[in-house]
This record gives structure tokens, sequence and C-alpha cells, in this order.
């Protein structure tokens, strides 16, 4: 069934962009636009994916936050031909990319290649609107995040409309970076308890928390 869907999305041309609203520790912060696409990238046909986060007025004044994130995947959405991170947060920001050198994806002016076959949590949490359910529990995937490398499990729930997504760290590899963006923290902390609210296939909603420190993300309806 996945490779049907991989065809029959080869064979489809489309944009589109959801947009959702973050809050942390119980208020509104941020409004999350996430744009996908088809394109051409140096000959190949693929996808681009762009999550871009503004703060929201009344929490620029206490962490304001200015992200962008574009993930260029295969067009079977197995792979990542490239990547850029600028990020923006108070005492912090965040700038790499990647380079492709001899067929290889490389993290710029570093040794450090993202292999064939892993994604990243963008690209993953874009493959949930394309898999069935089902076809998400029977797979293992693999996760790049900035040259730490993860296996990503998707789990069922007591609700039948979510998912637990289980990331366990992989041994020998270290960050690209010792301090990331918040977002990136908030998802790849240890311990973490990651929900996924899915709705006629579509991810409508995350929530990534330990204990009582919670960050949500909830799509805005147009």
């Amino acid at each position: 069934m996945e490779k049907l869907i991989i065809i029959f999305l080869i064979g489809i041309s489309y944009s589109e962009t959801i947009e959702f609203m973050v809050s942390f520790l119980g208020f509104d912060a941020a409004e999350v636009s996430i744009k996908v696409e088809d394109l051409n990238y140096d000959g190949i046909n693929a996808k681009s994916i762009i999550y871009e986060t503004k703060t929201i007025s009344g929490a620029k004044s206490i962490f304001p936050v200015d992200n962008y994130y574009q993930t260029i995947l295969s067009h079977d959405l197995k792979n990542i031909l490239y990547f850029e991170k600028n990020t923006s947060q108070p005492w912090l920001e965040n700038n790499l990319k990647t380079v492709n050198i001899g067929n290889k994806v490389f993290y710029e002016n570093t040794t450090i290649e993202i292999p064939t076959n892993y994604l990243n949590i963008f690209s993953l949490l874009t493959l949930v609107n394309y898999l069935s359910k089902e076809e998400l529990l029977e797979k293992v995937f693999y996760l790049d995040r900035e040259g730490r490398r993860y296996e990503a499990i998707f789990n069922s729930s007591k609700n039948t409309n979510d998912l637990l997504l289980e990331l366990n760290i992989l041994e020998g590899y270290k960050p690209l970076i010792d301090e990331t963006d918040i977002f990136t923290w908030a998802v790849f902390r240890e311990g973490a308890k990651r929900i996924l609210k899915i709705k006629d296939n579509k991810l409508v909603y995350c929530e990534f928390s330990i204990g009582l420190v919670k960050m949500k993300a909830q799509i805005l309806e147009k």
C-alpha cells in the first residue's frame, strides 16, 4: 500500500500551506506556517517542506522567536537532499545548511553526513499525512537531528486517533551544535511524551511534554 501511495504522489504536482498555533506552558506563543510544494532540485523531482515560526504579538516581549527550516526531500519522501535552518530566540541563534558532495549530503564545513533513508522531524511529521496509521505503526524510521541520529517508532494510544512517537538515540553520533532552538529541544528531550492527533488522515495536533512542561501545536482552521 505504501508503494502505491508513493507512486501516486510522484504523478501529482501541488503546493499546500497549513498553519498551527503553538502554545508553551499554557500560553499561545507563536504561529507556525508549514508549506509543502513540489519543485525541481538540481534536476531532480523533489518536495520542499518549509516551517516558519513567528512569535504572536502578546509573546514578543517575553520570548520572541523567528525560525525558518527548509527540508528538500526526494519525491518518494525517503531521502533528504537539502536542509537549512536559521533560528533566532533570546540568547541563541542557529544557522546551518547542507551541501552535496559526490551525491552525498553533508552539513556545510563539516564531515557530518545525512545518510540515505534518513528523515528529520519536519519530514517525518509531513509523512504522517501520507501514510495510514497501520503503515506508520509497522515501520521503523531513522532521523537526523543536526548530526545526532535517532530511531523513531510510532505506537498506538488509548485514543484511537492518537499516535505516540518514541525517539531513541543511536549511540556514537554527536550533535553539530550544543544548544538548539526551543522547538527542536522540546521534541527531542530525553524522556518526553510525544502525542500526535490525526483527523481525516491529516496531522491536526502535536504535544511534547515532560511533566507539567508542555509545548502544544493545534492546526488553525481556515
